[in-house]
């Protein structure tokens, strides 16, 4: 015999199943929280919440959002993303993070082997760990663009240094054709 669905909520439930899903607590948050019919057949539940999934591998940070139930977390459709905290500063959408890791990739015995992942998926966040996430991806992007920096610099230096010396060599091979020209001329006076 099949177990019973469980009991639609009411917004009353569905924010403190939110808060326990996330694991944010209920004084700091303030879930904004949408009515439509979830799409697995047995859940009963009729609220959906906003998840904004936030990737700091790129360059650039790239933002996803889509609604999910509140009860079984399936998700429903992709949003615009909204903010993620309201101006009291309270948390108003469940977050998710995509944090580079540490990889390794060699090659051996005539293929690349790996070790490791390049990313480290965070379910449940806060805004602090928003926060250090952000200032961590900021270092790094800066020392990425400053190792990219130092790089256009350095060809740029290569591509100067090689046009002098490609201008000294012209004007060297031009006194030498203009040396060869008065010789052969030269030549020719004496020969006449």
């Amino acid at each position: 015999m099949r177990k019973p669905p469980p009991p639609a909520l009411d917004r009353r439930g569905a924010l403190r199943v939110a808060s326990e899903r996330t694991k944010v607590p209920a004084y700091s948050a303030d879930w904004t929280l949408e009515r439509g019919k979830c799409r697995t057949p047995r859940c009963a539940c009729r609220w959906a919440m906003t998840r904004v999934t936030l990737d700091f591998r790129p360059v650039a940070i790239e933002r996803y959002a889509a609604t999910e139930c509140v009860r079984c977390g399936k998700v429903r459709r992709r949003v615009p993303v909204p903010p993620l905290h309201n101006r009291r500063g309270y948390q108003t959408v469940a977050v998710t993070a995509i944090l580079p890791a540490s990889v390794t990739r060699w090659f051996s015995r005539g293929r690349w082997h790996r070790d490791g992942d390049d990313a480290l998926t965070v379910a449940e966040c806060s805004l602090a760990d928003l926060d250090e996430a952000a200032r961590a991806h900021r270092k790094l992007a800066d020392r990425v663009s400053a190792v990219k920096a130092r790089r256009v610099a350095l060809k740029a230096e290569r591509e100067r240094v090689a046009g002098v010396e490609m201008r000294d060599l012209l004007a060297r091979l031009a006194a030498h054709d203009a040396e060869r020209a008065e010789a052969e001329a030269e030549a020719e006076r004496r020969a006449a």
